[in-house]
């Protein structure tokens, strides 16, 4: 570091080997010793790069650690506004910032160094996206210890991840409680898996032609202590944002695959089941390996189940995910794409993905029988995609008059509130078996 990171208090302090930084908690201290005896204002800034552990396993740790030290170039040895940083492992780093400016001011510069960093670094590492994540803390009076502020920083650096238009956040009362609903749901989310609380229920899918029900989608919901239920539109983004998910979709898949060898040992071999895959499921490595491993033992027909991948997990390390999807259907499971046309599909990805049905969006099928050119369109594709073989499945149909329509196009089958929510598995068991 140069003279301007406080130099005085840098030297005889162990160091990071590769960073040259200083160790934690020297930079506590430091940062601590400065705070205490100048009046500015500083902000604490978090940052991290996403994807290093691709670019480590692509280009080599040696690679990693270039781009590592470019950084921290940029964002503390060269930069006069930086008091003192510390790299806290991997490639997450954290500095200490005096500033004369206002909040939005500091955001902005931030967002602008975080921008211009990936411009002039990702041509160096053409097939993994680099982006940088950053949060930031105002400390408005030292009344706190420092890593009380490091901890608000991350909370913003956290609160920036999944969002590639957004590369820096700034720490709020708001995200405090956002935060803390987070750590509400990963509790009930704990809590249900070890207690075995998870809701499984099952929305039936219906041929349209035979009105009869030939499948059904796993879907899972969530209860806390109350007894009161967690919404899947709140928890399921909780829980992709924080890896959870994981979790959540490991044991709903083991659960299915238990019920499937019970209904197929009873005597019941023509209901398909589906159980939808996160996309971070690509980012383990051996998924299909695991997920085919726990079927084997079962000695039943992997062609009862289907496993529901959303279109957008395609738009992104398309080769990777194709590998993997394609190591599932080739063992026999069924593999759909799941809310095609809820937001930016390809059509030239359908021609090479290893799938078996293409599931329509309801908001999509809604949308494009408003009109005569919706509807043309809508026709057009399901004709289209029945010519390569493909199943279509429409979701969220709610009136006989909409299934009679998308039936007349070529569709297949139907999942909606017309035929049944999704129900229990006693009651479908009940009802449909």
């Amino acid at each position: 570091m140069k003279e301007t990171l406080n130099e005085k208090l840098l030297k005889n302090i162990k160091r990071d080997t590769i960073t040259n930084l200083p160790y934690f908690d020297n930079f506590c201290m430091i940062a601590e010793n400065v705070l205490a005896k100048e009046d500015d204002r500083y902000h604490i800034v978090a940052s991290d790069i996403s994807n290093f552990k691709l670019i480590n396993k692509n280009y080599g740790f040696s690679q990693g650690d270039i781009l590592l030290n470019k950084l921290i170039k940029d964002f503390c040895m060269d930069n006069e506004r930086c008091v003192v940083a510390t790299r806290i492992y991997s490639d997450h780093i954290v500095g200490l910032f005096i500033t004369d400016e206002s909040d939005e001011t500091v955001v902005e510069r931030v967002t602008k160094f975080n921008s211009k960093f990936i411009n002039e670094n990702q041509k160096d590492y053409p097939i993994v996206p680099i982006h940088i994540h950053s949060g930031i803390y105002k400390i408005t009076s030292n009344d706190g210890h420092i890593t009380n502020y490091i901890d608000r920083a991350n909370m913003a650096r956290k609160a920036a991840k999944g969002h590639y238009k957004i590369n820096c956040v700034e720490y709020s009362e708001v995200l405090l409680k956002e935060q803390e609903r987070v750590a509400e749901v990963l509790t009930v989310l704990e809590e249900n898996i070890r207690n075995k609380e998870i809701v499984v229920l099952l929305q039936p899918k219906v041929n349209i032609k035979s009105q009869k029900v030939v499948g059904a989608e796993a879907l899972s919901r969530l209860k806390d202590s109350d007894g009161n239920t967690i919404s899947p539109g709140e928890f399921i983004p909780i829980l992709e944002k924080t890896g959870k998910i994981l979790d959540l979709d490991k044991y709903v898949i083991k659960y299915v695959f238990a019920m499937m060898k019970r209904w197929y040992e009873s005597g019941y071999k023509d209901i398909v089941v589906s159980v939808n895959l996160s996309r971070i499921h690509f980012y383990t490595d051996d998924i299909a390996e695991e997920i085919i491993k726990g079927y084997e033992k079962l000695n039943i027909p992997p062609s009862l189940v289907e496993f529901e991948v959303t279109e957008s997990v395609f738009l992104r390390d398309t080769d990777m995910v194709i590998e993997k999807i394609g190591k599932l259907r080739e063992y026999g499971f069924k593999v759909s794409i799941d809310d095609f046309g809820s937001g930016y599909s390809s059509l030239n990805l359908i021609s090479i993905l290893p799938i078996d049905i293409v599931k329509l969006d309801k908001g999509f099928i809604d949308t494009s029988l408003d009109t005569k050119r919706g509807k043309d369109i809508m026709g057009g594709l399901i004709k289209m995609l029945k010519d390569v073989d493909l199943d279509i499945v429409c979701e969220g149909i709610e009136t006989k008059e909409v299934e009679e329509v998308v039936y007349k196009f070529g569709c297949n089958e139907v999942q909606g509130y017309l035929h049944d929510k999704p129900i229990s598995i006693e009651e479908f068991e009940r009802k449909y078996l």
